[in-house]
């Protein structure tokens, strides 16, 4: 409920041409994961409203709540850097991804892992990553994969 609340006061950026790749995967039956070093609670409503993807599609951190209070600890394997990659394929019973896309140096574990790999970055810079999607954008170039810079909409 309190990722509802905070979703209404703060809608975060969403691009068209992400929507756009993620609405031409669904209509070709595609299964499609978001993978986030983010508590996948935290993402799972801004996920189903503005992607119309389930929850379950969110593999992100999962903290443990002990007497209706969260913990610091958290289940196992983390979803950050080599952890994102490996939750994917737990999930997916080790069966790698055809694409990955990604905006960080958090995420190329999860890039290098899939056939086709698109790094990405925002020409806004408000989220406070630009110097990770920098340093992911030069290994996408060296390594040869797709890369995108998106615009916001207003």
């Amino acid at each position: 409920e309190w990722s509802k609340q905070h979703l209404e006061k703060n809608p975060p950026p969403v691009f068209p041409a992400q929507k756009e790749l993620i609405d031409f995967f669904k209509k070709k039956g595609v299964k499609i994961y978001v993978v986030t070093a983010s508590i996948s609670w935290a993402v799972q409503p801004a996920v189903f409203q503005y992607f119309g993807l389930p929850y379950e599609s969110v593999l992100g951190l999962e903290l443990v709540v002990k007497n209706n209070r969260i913990s610091p600890e958290r289940r196992l394997p983390g979803t950050y850097r080599e952890g994102k990659r490996d939750m994917l394929l737990k999930v997916t019973g080790h069966i790698r991804p055809f694409f990955a896309c990604g905006n960080s140096t958090g995420d190329q574990h999860l890039l290098e892992c899939a056939d086709l790999a698109l790094a990405v970055r925002s020409s806004a810079r408000q989220h406070g990553l630009k110097e990770a999607e920098d340093r992911l954008f030069l290994t996408a170039t060296q390594k040869g994969w797709l890369t995108h810079d998106f615009v916001p909409r207003s």
